[in-house]
C-alpha cells in the first residue's frame, strides 16, 4: 500500500516469480471506519467498528451497548455530548475515521405517598434519579387517636422507613408508594379477670392491643371473679 488515509487511492503491486513472472496493480479507494465507544465502565459485547464506504450515505450499526440504570440516547463525536449527534441507527456519511461515543441518561421515578386511612394530601417526589440519595419529606398526614411512625411499602405493611430519612434505590423508573404506618393511641377494650381470691390478683387478656399500658381496675377489691368495665388506663 502506498496510502492509508480514507479518501486516497491506495496501489496494490504483486510481482510473481519463476514460471509466474509479471506483474499485477490494483488502485482503489481507501475507506473511513466508525469506533463505537461505551462511554461508560460495564462490560458489553457491541463490535466497536464499523467500516463504511467513502463520502456515501451508510446506515449505522445498531447499538447493543447498555449501562445499568440508564437509557441510551444516541451517539455524539465527544465523550461529554459538546460535538455531533447521531441517532441510533442514524445515516452518516463521513470522509475519516469518525469516533462515536455512546450517550446515556440515568432513569428517574417517583415518590409518591398514601395517608393509609388518615387525612391530608402530600406531594409527590418525582425526577428521582435512580441512583440518587433523596431525604423523604417531614409527613403532614394526620389520623385523630393515632401517632404517625413512619412509612411501609404496603398498605398493611410494617415501617420501612422513618419520617424525613434518606433513602436511595427505591426504584429504576416509575412509581413508587409510600404507606402511613399508625400506631393506635386510645385506650384499649380489655377484659380483667380474677384470679385468686384471697390475694386479688388480676389478669387482662386482650380485646384490642394492650401492649405499652399500665392497666388498674376502678374496684380491685370486689369479690366477683370476673369484672369488665371501664378501666384507669394510661400509656407509659
Amino acid at each position: 500500500l502506498n496510502n492509508t488515509d480514507p479518501g486516497t487511492s491506495a496501489t496494490v503491486k504483486a510481482e510473481g516469480t519463476g514460471n509466474y513472472k509479471g506483474e499485477l496493480t490494483k488502485t482503489f479507494t481507501i475507506n473511513p471506519i466508525v469506533i463505537f465507544n461505551r462511554n461508560h465502565e460495564e462490560a458489553d459485547t457491541m463490535a466497536n467498528t464499523q467500516n463504511v464506504t467513502y463520502n456515501t450515505d451508510t446506515e449505522l450499526s445498531e447499538n447493543t451497548f447498555t449501562k445499568e440504570k440508564s437509557t441510551f440516547d444516541g451517539w455524539n463525536t465527544e465523550a461529554d455530548g459538546t460535538g455531533t449527534d447521531y441517532a441510533d441507527k442514524a445515516t452518516i456519511k463521513i470522509t475519516e475515521n469518525t469516533n462515536l461515543y455512546a450517550q446515556w441518561t440515568e432513569k428517574t421515578y417517583t415518590i409518591a405517598f398514601n395517608n393509609n386511612g388518615g387525612t391530608g394530601n402530600m406531594s409527590s417526589l418525582e425526577n428521582v434519579k435512580a441512583t440518587e440519595r433523596r431525604k423523604l419529606p417531614a409527613n403532614t398526614f394526620t389520623k385523630t387517636g393515632y401517632t404517625f411512625k413512619g412509612w411501609a411499602t404496603s398498605a398493611g405493611g410494617t415501617k420501612v422507613y422513618d419520617d424525613e430519612e434518606t433513602v436511595s434505590e427505591l426504584a429504576e423508573e416509575g412509581t413508587v408508594t409510600l404507606f402511613a404506618v399508625w400506631a393506635d393511641e386510645t385506650a384499649p377494650t380489655v377484659t380483667i379477670t380474677r384470679t385468686d381470691f384471697n390475694t386479688f390478683g388480676w389478669t387482662a387478656s386482650d380485646a384490642g392491643g394492650i401492649e405499652g399500658w399500665q392497666i388498674n381496675t376502678e374496684d380491685e377489691t370486689s369479690n366477683e371473679w370476673t369484672t369488665t368495665g371501664t378501666l384507669n388506663s394510661r400509656k407509659l
